[in-house]
């Protein structure tokens, strides 16, 4: 047990020294994004509707045993399902009809993966981001 602890913290070292090292790898502060669908609605847009306001919604993911942005086996596994009702609830909000030009990226930070690292592989966090327009 103390052994596994050691080579996962050694290991997470070198890949922090490694990926800092890279210019390719963005700061700490940008996420990086695995998975992303752009430009849909949730509804038939007609030509009598109107804009009310665009939204950005972050939900953070939790879940265990994989990779940050990635697979994994445990937690959260309704995904599909915390998008939807955080989209229908920003409708609400707005008091609009429908979403229009959403886009959905799944993302991970530099510090999700370094956690995952420290961990093991066993806490795999990442963020969902939700961008769209609210109309009426």
């Amino acid at each position: 047990m103390k052994r596994t602890f050691i080579i996962a913290v050694i290991g997470s070292i070198v890949a922090a020294i490694f990926a800092t090292s890279c210019s390719s790898v963005p700061k700490m502060s940008e996420p990086v994004t695995s998975f992303e669908v752009s430009q849909f609605n949730t509804g038939v847009v007609t030509s009598g509707e109107q804009a009310l306001e665009n939204f950005e919604i972050t939900v953070p993911i939790r879940r265990y045993f994989g990779i940050p942005a990635g697979p994994a086996w445990k937690g959260n596994e309704n995904v599909d399902t915390l998008v939807r009702e955080s989209i229908d609830t920003e409708i609400a909000r707005q008091g609009g009809t429908q979403a229009i030009n959403v886009s959905i990226g799944y993302e991970a930070k530099l510090t999700d993966f370094m956690l995952n690292g420290l961990t093991g592989f066993i806490y795999a966090p990442s963020t969902v981001r939700i961008r769209g327009s609210v109309i009426k």
